[in-house]
């Protein structure tokens, strides 16, 4: 497969005469530009937008059982990664992590991830 411009075949050329070659035309650059990635252009006209977070709960209660079930699943999370595995937004996550550490039942680690404790 012949490149649409071959730098090192015009080095050569022009090695031995001292002379510079002659760029290349216009026309002759733009006959054989190089081909896109058709499966990375696929992909991207194939994507999707991100299904938007999900409304807060209109029951703490479960937003704390489901972290805490996260959390024993998962082990340490970072309040983003609990988002992120939910399907919630930031807002909720933080707020159930909130009321989690307050009552004891999640702490942090020296990494900035909630832990379950017992």
């Amino acid at each position: 497969m012949a490149m649409w411009f071959d730098a090192k075949a015009a080095l050569a050329a022009s090695e031995g005469s001292g002379a510079r070659p002659d760029p290349p035309s216009p026309g002759a650059i733009r006959a054989n530009p190089p081909a896109a990635d058709p499966p990375r252009l696929a992909r991207i006209a194939r994507s999707e937008p991100a299904a938007p977070p999900s409304a807060p709960s209109a029951n703490p209660q479960e937003d704390a059982a489901a972290l805490a079930d996260a959390l024993r699943l998962h082990g340490p999370m970072t309040q983003g990664a609990v988002a992120l595995a939910l399907g919630w937004g930031a807002t909720r996550a933080w707020r159930t992590e909130a009321r989690l550490r307050a009552t004891g039942k999640v702490r942090m680690d020296a990494w900035g991830r909630a832990v379950i404790e017992g």
